[in-house]
């Protein structure tokens, strides 16, 4: 992809169906919950490994390249989400989050590797601790002191294979983020 301009993107891994369905489930039910919240489209869900941010339209082509280099010889692995939390934390909550159970090793080697491919083509490096999650809601802009229940259910454990790490391109429009998908580096066997 060439062109001028900037593009807004980000790496992430995608979630499967299965997984996708059980946990955008368990946030509508606890979603009546969480007054000031805006829950996010079940499509919108993955987990983000480096964010770019804007981002001339010509290194699209090389963050893919390079990526799949720095990739190559990964193999794929299970992520399982569980759990949930805010962030930053309960008395500034702006995110709620589904936590990563299990698989976070690899995801964190993945998500540095990626970060040390956007710093080999200038950006800057990631500076904060990779923490691996779901975002589920983002606090509504006009909220200031947004519910956060005591009792809520845990949502359910869900298992992702993960099979690629995917460069996309992120829209923001009124409704929210709308996410457009760039290219993806395939993991190998299992």
């Amino acid at each position: 992809m060439t062109g001028s301009g900037t593009l807004r993107l980000f790496w992430a891994l995608d979630l499967d169906e299965p997984a996708r369905d059980a946990l955008a489930g368990w946030g509508r039910t606890v979603a009546r919950r969480f007054d000031g919240w805006r829950f996010l489209a079940p499509g919108g869900l993955h987990l983000t490994l480096r964010f770019l941010g804007e981002t001339a339209a010509g290194l699209v082509s090389g963050l893919l390249e390079r990526g799949a280099s720095a990739l190559a010889g990964t193999p794929r692995w299970s992520l399982v989400f569980g759990g949930w939390d805010v962030l930053p934390d309960r008395r500034r909550p702006r995110v709620l989050v589904i936590d990563v159970r299990e698989g976070t090793e690899r995801a964190a080697h993945v998500a540095a590797r990626l970060d040390e491919v956007a710093v080999a083509l200038g950006f800057a490096p990631d500076t904060r601790p990779f923490r691996p999650h779901l975002t589920l809601a983002r606090v509504r802009r006009q909220v200031r002191r947004p519910a956060i229940p005591d009792q809520v259910p845990a949502p359910p454990q869900a298992a992702v294979l993960v099979r690629e790490a995917v460069l996309y391109r992120s829209h923001l429009e009124p409704g929210g983020a709308r996410y457009e998908r760039l290219g993806a580096i395939p993991f190998g066997g299992e």
